[in-house]
């Protein structure tokens, strides 16, 4: 029990001292009340995101805040987008999340021809009818069994064709 009043009173130092200006007693109270009204979990939950607050570097801080910025002036409808898809993310089991930002950086890593390109290509897809799609993954998957010298032999001859 000591220990959580220890915290909070920590915390209630911690924004008393970082208070942006303008910062009023008001403000305070109604932290204090919003704490208060947490759950035991919550708390913990916000504790150990502090942790990792206070590890981040200065450039670190600086780029989630200018991420919150922008966030914050976006559009109602696509801040509601972007948490369904970050909820979805959450979802995810963590295999699945590795995969997807493994992708993520593999996508970001290619040139910007290369992804527009990409881009057309799957604006091009979501355009066909429903049995060109399933058509075109079942053509993708024989294409993923093939062992790649059969691929990398296929590909050539595409290419003189051209």
């Amino acid at each position: 029990m000591k220990t959580i009043i220890y915290i909070a009173l920590c915390l209630i130092i911690i924004l008393i001292a970082f208070a942006p200006p303008g910062f009023s007693q008001t403000d305070l109270d109604d932290a204090l009340k919003k704490w208060e009204s947490l759950s035991e979990k919550e708390k913990q939950t916000l504790r150990e995101r502090y942790k990792v607050w206070k590890s981040l570097n200065k450039e670190e801080k600086a780029l989630i805040r200018k991420r919150l910025k922008m966030f914050k002036s976006l559009p109602e409808a696509e801040k509601e987008r972007i948490r369904q898809n970050f909820r979805r993310f959450k979802g995810l089991s963590i295999r699945e999340r590795k995969r997807l930002i493994a992708n993520y950086k593999k996508w970001r890593a290619l040139p910007p021809e290369k992804r527009r390109l990409l881009r057309q290509r799957y604006l091009k897809f979501k355009k066909m009818n429903p049995s060109e799609k399933r058509r075109l993954k079942r053509l993708f998957e024989s294409w993923k069994k093939l062992p790649p010298a059969k691929r990398k032999a296929i590909l050539k001859r595409i290419r003189e064709r051209r």
